[in-house]
């Protein structure tokens, strides 16, 4: 399953690259606290979180935005 990427980001963090972690790191992380999944897992994974990420940093974007 693929998510749509957001494409809209605030201006600060457009120059970050928010797919930093690799998914060998996730399955090391994850691995320690008990939870295996394979490399396409752990990139689907990853591939959530982030989406999730620029949701969140949108949303607060648009609330600061619309107290102004």
């Amino acid at each position: 399953m693929a998510f749509r990427p957001i494409e809209r980001l605030p201006m600060e963090i457009e120059h970050y690259n928010l797919e930093m972690i690799k998914p060998e790191t996730a399955i090391e992380m994850l691995a320690k606290n008990g939870i295996k999944m394979d490399r396409e897992e752990a990139k689907k994974v990853l591939e959530l979180l982030y989406f999730l990420v620029k949701l969140s940093v949108n949303q607060i974007v648009d609330t600061e935005n619309s107290k102004i």
